[in-house]
């Protein structure tokens, strides 16, 4: 019982991170001005 619950916990958690990825390419693409000042204040030695 308690693999079964972990697998379909997992799974979960694997579906989420790939739509969570998708959806933030999408944005990407659609905002590339928006999203780059960002990664850029998140990282400013580079």
């Amino acid at each position: 019982m308690l693999r079964i619950t972990i697998f379909f916990l997992r799974f979960n958690y694997e579906i989420c991170l790939v739509s969570h990825d998708l959806s933030h390419k999408r944005s990407l693409q659609h905002s590339p001005d928006i999203v780059l000042p960002n990664l850029n204040r998140w990282h400013p030695s580079s």
